[in-house]
């Protein structure tokens, strides 16, 4: 009898989509229910905001809490596309590369880019992977994981990218310290030569870390002065986007979801 009760209410839902209001006898007539069950429907409906009373016309309508339920869904689903508009604004502000990387296993994966427009400019592939102890967007990931998954990791055998890729336990420890307590990382050369990201980490709704947000370009057209700059455009973004994340309760694996989805 429940069962059959949720099947009614949601074939009453689904009406609503067809067209803007219903009356009561209309609907029993189109479901071919009887006015009183479709009138205790409606009731239910009615007191949980889901669907109005229009006094005009008499008739339902759609209510502001199945509103701000497909509101929400919507929202979720354009969530790269939040993402890619900060990541222009990003690169309007520094004419820099912007990447958007998210953690899987041991290494940083680039999922979202946003080129410069500089004749002089860093080239990115979607779906390039990095160790997580490699430059400024993978670090600010290493340094919130976990501290057994840190002390695991920062005890494997560490890779070399370039000459100034850090590979000490001690450094790494140190830099994970550096990385808290400053909220971002500024790195020269650690996973590209002659290459300077900025980077600040990105989490989900249950703060755990998920990926990094970062900024990076030719060491030579950086100066310290701008690295200022663009690391506090990008920390005012991450803030924006810490917003939309918890305003939509994402976790990992929806944020991670969402992502795929739209690539």
């Amino acid at each position: 009898m429940e069962l059959k009760t949720l099947v009614n209410s949601l074939q009453v839902i689904e009406l609503f989509t067809v067209k803007k209001e219903w009356g009561v006898r209309e609907i029993a007539r189109q479901l071919s229910m009887s006015v009183t069950v479709v009138h205790r429907i409606i009731s239910t409906f009615e007191k949980q905001g889901y669907l109005v009373l229009n006094e005009s016309t008499k008739l339902y309508e759609i209510g502001p809490q199945l509103e701000k339920f497909s509101s929400d869904i919507r929202h979720k689903e354009s969530f790269s596309k939040v993402i890619k508009t900060h990541m222009k604004k990003l690169v309007a502000h520094s004419n820099e590369t912007i990447f958007f990387t998210m953690r899987e296993g041991s290494v940083g994966k680039s999922v979202l880019i946003e080129e410069s427009s500089s004749s002089i400019r860093l080239m990115f592939d979607i779906g390039e992977s990095r160790p997580l102890h490699a430059g400024a967007s993978n670090q600010v990931i290493l340094a919130h994981l976990p501290d057994k998954e840190f002390e695991e990791y920062v005890s494997g055998n560490l890779g070399i990218r370039t000459s100034k890729t850090m590979t000490s336990r001690q450094d790494l420890e140190y830099r994970r310290k550096v990385v808290k307590e400053q909220g971002a990382l500024i790195t020269h050369g650690e996973a590209t030569d002659n290459v300077t990201g900025i980077a600040v980490p990105i989490f989900d709704a249950n703060g755990e870390v998920y990926g990094s947000l970062a900024i990076a370009g030719p060491s030579f057209r950086i100066s310290s002065e701008q690295e200022q700059l663009y690391l506090n455009h990008l920390l005012d973004t991450v803030k924006e986007l810490q917003t939309y994340i918890q305003k939509f309760n994402l976790n990992k694996a929806q944020m991670k979801d969402l992502l795929n989805e739209e690539e």
